[in-house]
């Protein structure tokens, strides 16, 4: 059980008067009396096994004030994954507050106040160091003040630049028509990603005309009998009778040459 309990400091290095945060995590079954008799204290040095109190002995404060519950209050909701928050200020703090003097410290976590007393943690993390220095906006100890602007300059804004290069934006702006960023594929006139105009074209070339070739080939002609067969008919074909003969042909060949001839079989009677 010792190894799937974990603790550690949010960083490596606090100033001194800066709030630490500690992050827990127990076995999933850890019961919530458990939880609500767990603390979490703050040694001095590296020995998982000195001496809790020490920290609040620096400030002339009680043993009692050197702990932190992992689940404060009868009526709280007991996690077994999260945080205590040990603030920088001692004024406003009723529980283990952060050190003021600079050093090595190591947060542990213990079963109750009387492992506590005992010094004796179910698991102690990774050390951390308080140091003399400034807190900067970004709440770095000595930071310059850049580790958490987002590109707008403005801090803990979380905006990043997009694929396209715009600050905060959704990736969109240089996208082609194909999906790919900066690919400056766009429609055609006939609404074809990446086409060419001509799919919608007329027989005019503009896209959208709507101008067609008619029956004879002519681009925007209106004759549609250019491809009609030719077709020729006898009337009144037997002897001492007068012959009339129809005829008709495609549009563009309107002369026609007749010959008649007598080789016909009669169905005169």
């Amino acid at each position: 059980a010792l190894l799937q309990h974990s603790l550690r400091a949010r960083q490596f290095e606090f100033c001194t008067g800066q709030d630490i945060s500690v992050n827990f995590k127990v076995p999933a079954a850890t019961t919530d009396l458990e939880l609500r008799l767990a603390i979490i204290g703050v040694v001095a040095g590296s020995d998982p096994h000195g001496d809790p109190c020490a920290v609040c002995a620096a400030k002339g404060l009680p043993c009692i004030q050197c702990v932190a519950r992992v689940c404060g209050g009868s009526d709280a909701t007991c996690q077994l994954e999260g945080g205590v928050t040990l603030p920088g200020n001692d004024d406003q703090a009723v529980t283990l507050a952060s050190p003021n003097t600079p050093g090595d410290y190591l947060p542990c976590f213990y079963a109750s106040y009387t492992d506590f007393l005992k010094r004796a943690p179910v698991v102690c993390g990774e050390d951390f160091q308080i140091v003399e220095g400034q807190v900067d906006q970004c709440d770095v100890c000595g930071g310059d003040g850049l580790s958490c602007l987002g590109c707008d300059d403005n801090p803990f804004s979380g905006k990043v630049y997009d694929i396209c290069g715009v600050c905060g934006g959704d990736g969109t702006s240089c996208l082609g028509c194909d999906g790919f960023p900066h690919s400056d594929t766009v429609e055609d006139e006939c609404g074809v990603c990446g086409g060419d105009g001509q799919t919608c074209a007329g027989c005019d070339g503009v896209p959208n005309s709507g101008v067609e070739l008619d029956s004879c080939g002519v681009c925007g002609g209106s004759d549609t009998h250019c491809a009609d067969p030719y077709r020729v008919e006898v009337v009144g074909a037997c002897a001492g009778e007068r012959v009339r003969v129809e005829w008709s042909g495609p549009s563009n060949h309107s002369r026609l040459l007749l010959t008649l001839s007598n080789n016909v079989t009669s169905h005169c009677k």
